[in-house]
């Protein structure tokens, strides 16, 4: 087939070259594109290793791209728009970052949180060089950082959008999330029983917590259903806020 090897600004060849692996039709006066695909590559250090995976690139075939076609030697030379080829790398990246993220985040995830259905949410920098996971931290910061890549894998992140907290109903159902989040089950070796502890607000019970869940069914979206007593609603302290490292709720309460 043919081989396409990849110009620099300045003209000279790069390292990078690929094979036509199918050619795509104009569509609506758009350009033919060529699905080129590179050798395989280490997606962490971007090195070429024969069980990696294979960056690919759709060139379209237009005179400022396709820079010369050596028909005999079925070579093409294109010169891609700037930052083509590191797209391509990035979306290796998250591809390769995509199981290793959930995996991890359900793992880490207390139970209330898995039991309420909150999506995934993404490991702190601290966590992963805890775990001693740096190749982790190197290739999300590779691939755009820990709020771009939490974006682009659907991971909740610590950070929130501009305004968020001006809601008060946000924040209520942040607060309410939060003291549901630290429930645990505690068994009683006395009476071979199961209770409940809340470590914010100190409640025991014997029943198991109604934790807020995600309703999907409503015209707007998913909402949040808060099945808490509102005799059991309580505000936690900024103290037991901050020690359990939510400077966001600590942030958007005062």
């Amino acid at each position: 087939g043919w081989l396409v090897k990849l110009l620099r600004r300045n003209g000279d060849l790069s390292d990078w070259c690929g094979r036509v692996t199918a050619v795509t039709p104009p569509a609506d006066c758009g350009a033919t594109l060529l699905r080129v695909v590179g050798p395989a590559w280490n997606p962490l250090t971007l090195d070429r290793e024969p069980h990696g995976e294979r960056i690919s690139v759709l060139l379209p075939l237009a005179n400022d791209i396709i820079r010369t076609v050596d028909a005999d030697n079925k070579n093409i030379y294109a010169q891609p728009p700037e930052g083509l080829l590191e797209l391509s790398q990035r979306r290796m990246l998250l591809k390769w970052l995509d199981p290793q993220l959930e995996k991890l985040s359900q793992e880490m995830a207390p139970e209330a949180e898995k039991r309420m259905g909150l999506r995934p949410k993404m490991p702190t920098r601290k966590k992963l060089a805890e775990i001693g996971r740096r190749d982790l931290i190197s290739a999300i910061e590779e691939a755009g950082g820990f709020l771009e890549v939490a974006f682009e894998l659907n991971l909740r992140h610590r950070r929130k959008p501009s305004g968020y907290w001006d809601n008060m109903d946000t924040l209520d159902q942040e607060i309410s999330r939060f003291i549901a989040a630290n429930w645990v089950e505690l068994h009683d070796v006395e009476d071979d029983s199961t209770y409940y502890y809340n470590q914010i607000t100190g409640q025991v019970q014997i029943e198991e917590p109604q934790l807020p869940m995600v309703d999907a069914s409503g015209e707007n979206g998913s909402v949040w259903v808060i099945r808490e007593e509102p005799s059991d609603r309580v505000m936690p302290s900024q103290k037991e806020i901050m020690s359990a490292g939510r400077y966001d709720l600590h942030h958007g309460s005062i």
